[in-house]
């Protein structure tokens, strides 16, 4: 329960931090919500096993909201949330994907060079997460175990329409790993440790890569969202995580999707982690 306290009084700071921000008159909103739900069917054979088929289905969301007040402050929050299931033909039904992503941003003044931003981030999971062996299921994780929270002081450059940098040489990270998943390769002493979760607390620097582009009419919709963070030249103190999605939109309301991340992440495994999915399904998109 420790970690949910911490996070209260974050959300708590930031708001009194900012409250003054509300009484200022609003200049520019803006607001986007997407939403697709997608599929797919793969057919596999290696080595050590048999043919394997199985269906992939995933749901998919996102909204961001742009704000800009008289007084030179704006505002860019971005969340997003996925959830997908495998169902190998005439076996069981895993989940294979769970996520969620709060991103909060608060800007000075714009520049024409660069911009002073304060950023929060937190992200997570929804569902407990369960291995099963032959013998019994084991709980590997759950809602804010594992999760990040990240906040600092950074400097934020933006390009083409719907795309930022942010540089962060201050940074502060509160990172939650579930005690069974900590790989054995990873010696950093935690913080706090409590029956479930190991909590460490870093101080470093950070970099958010933000890309959200629209081509040929709306025709094709790219997306990038990497993130960086390091305090100490080795393998233990360096995280990053790399997602692309390139939507291909036609008949209205049908996409098809192309999914791309690469992660590293020492308190699981010192090894990268590579995902590719191509997938097939509907969306929705509202722009105001």
């Amino acid at each position: 329960m420790l970690h949910r306290y911490i996070l209260c009084c974050i959300f708590f700071s930031f708001h009194l931090l900012l409250a003054k921000a509300d009484t200022d008159s609003v200049l520019i909103k803006k607001m986007i919500v997407r939403a697709d739900l997608s599929s797919s069917y793969t057919s596999e054979k290696s080595w050590w096993s048999g043919t394997q088929n199985f269906v992939l289905i995933k749901a998919y969301g996102e909204a961001r909201f742009r704000k800009t007040v008289s007084s030179g402050w704006s505002r860019d929050h971005f969340v997003q949330t996925q959830l997908g299931y495998t169902s190998f033909i005439d076996s069981i039904w895993i989940k294979s994907s769970d996520s969620f992503k709060i991103h909060l941003r608060w800007m000075e003044k714009r520049s024409k060079k660069m911009t002073h931003t304060y950023f929060f981030q937190m992200q997570s999971q929804w569902m407990n997460t369960w291995q099963q062996t032959s013998e019994q299921k084991i709980w590997r994780g759950g809602f804010m175990n594992p999760a990040a929270i990240t906040l600092g002081y950074s400097f934020s450059f933006d390009f083409l329409e719907n795309s930022n940098l942010l540089i962060a040489p201050a940074t502060l990270q509160v990172n939650i790993q579930p005690e069974q998943s900590t790989s054995i390769a990873f010696k950093e002493r935690p913080l706090l440790k409590s029956k479930h979760s190991h909590i460490y607390s870093r101080y470093g620097f950070s970099a958010f890569l933000n890309m959200d582009e629209y081509f040929y009419k709306d025709f094709i919709l790219l997306q990038h969202r990497s993130q960086f963070f390091l305090n100490a030249m080795t393998a233990q103190q360096i995280q990053f995580d790399i997602s692309n999605r390139l939507c291909f939109r036609f008949l209205k309301y049908v996409q098809l999707r192309f999914d791309t991340t690469l992660t590293y992440l020492p308190e699981q495994t010192l090894k990268l982690q590579y995902k590719q999915e191509v997938l097939l399904g509907i969306f929705y998109e509202y722009r105001k």
